[in-house]
């Protein structure tokens, strides 16, 4: 095939998909772009909805170095398609897209290279493309996307601008607030179980790099046009999934009134030290039937927060009713339970009472936990002289 048309064929993809070629002097990089107005709705949610985040939670959920309310026009939402799903130096990202707000429009630029010897040129013009942001969001990034380019940037020797960037990962909130709601926390289930959306003949991820691979062979840009649509939107849901976690945490999308989230949404209160607001979720819960195990282990929840608050009437009660419910058994009710009797209450014999209940009903296999048990109802029996 002469040179001319070979350039002209690989030329043929702004024909297909709608961007420009940009010039590097490490050669022609194209740049896919799209805009979408942010009153556009996906399942009936809207982009705009990320502009009414006005607290601080989605920093503390992101483990922020500072905590913040995140400004969604200095926020960059990235996303990469690779030749594999492997972290090793040979793995390179053919196609980096970055979403941002601007203008009452979400932008998404799809960086993309036919050659890998154009890589240091995209490189470059990606980091020029992150300088005005302040934070990064992302889906597993944290342990996926950002340390390959990483590598990337050190192999061709370029600073990588990822470091001065506030980066949420998605994956670790989600985990959080839906793991006890899904079967498992992929993008494609919270696309399908929290956003309603279904992507119809989306090409699936694991055949990204065989179509890739399969488009430097041919330089037919239709094989790589469905690779530019999933990265698209993969980018869309980062900014949906973001809505989403904030609505879900507040308890303002009717969805998140699950039992399950709403236990999640506790949990991560509890963890985050706003105990009395994981209290009242918790007793809330209460009020509706729930199976015997979460009852247990609501029971268990509010007497160690109860605990905290120095409250010990309400940590007994709550203690003595998980205690109530045998199956599944549980140790932490009655070593709290122990301890309370016999370092607060002065009650050697409560103490000792409910240690060899404990001992009654625990597993013969639970090895070290009766030795721990048996230990401490031997200082009770000296305390009481026998």
């Amino acid at each position: 095939m002469p040179e001319e048309e070979v350039v002209r064929n690989y030329k043929n993809i702004s024909n297909f998909i709608s961007g420009e070629w940009v010039n590097t002097e490490h050669g022609d990089i194209f740049i896919a772009k799209k805009s979408i107005p942010i009153h556009t709705e996906y399942a009936g949610k809207s982009l705009k909805a990320i502009f009414q985040i006005n607290d601080d939670w989605l920093s503390r959920l992101g483990n922020f170095k500072e905590r913040k309310v995140i400004d969604f026009t200095q926020t960059v939402f990235l996303d990469t398609e690779t030749t594999g799903l492997s972290l090793g130096t040979g793995t390179v990202a053919f196609i980096v897209g970055i979403g941002y707000f601007s203008e009452d429009k979400f932008f998404i630029d799809q960086y993309f290279i036919d050659n890998f010897n154009k890589e240091p040129g995209m490189l470059q013009l990606i980091s020029n493309s992150l300088e005005p942001f302040e934070n990064i969001i992302t889906f597993n990034g944290k342990a996926f996307d950002i340390p390959i380019l990483e590598s990337r940037f050190t192999i061709n020797m370029l600073k990588s601008p990822f470091q001065k960037l506030s980066h949420l990962d998605l994956l670790h909130p989600a985990r959080q607030l839906w793991n006890l709601e899904l079967e498992n926390c992929k993008l494609s289930t919270i696309e399908e179980r929290i956003l309603s959306i279904k992507r119809g003949n989306d090409l699936p991820g694991e055949e990204v790099p065989r179509f890739y691979f399969r488009y430097l062979h041919t330089s037919d840009p239709l094989e790589v046009k469905p690779i530019f649509q999933h990265n698209c939107q993969d980018i869309i849901s980062l900014a949906l999934t973001t809505i989403a976690l904030w609505q879900h945490f507040h308890n303002i999308d009717p969805l998140s009134d699950s039992k399950l989230i709403q236990k999640s949404r506790a949990k991560i209160l509890a963890k985050k030290g706003e105990i009395e607001k994981a209290i009242s979720i918790y007793e809330k819960s209460l009020s509706e039937e729930l199976p015997a195990y979460l009852e247990k282990e609501t029971y268990i929840k509010l007497g160690l927060l109860y605990k905290k608050t120095g409250n010990l009437k309400k940590m007994e009660a709550f203690f003595e009713k998980a205690i109530e419910i045998e199956i599944p058994f549980y140790l932490t009710p009655y070593v709290e339970l122990a301890k309370l009797y016999e370092h607060k209450v002065k009650d050697l014999q409560k103490a000792y009472e409910i240690i060899q209940e404990a001992l009654n009903k625990i597993s013969p296999h639970k090895v070290k936990e009766i030795a721990s048990l048996e230990h401490r109802l031997k200082r009770i029996k000296r305390k009481m002289g026998c």
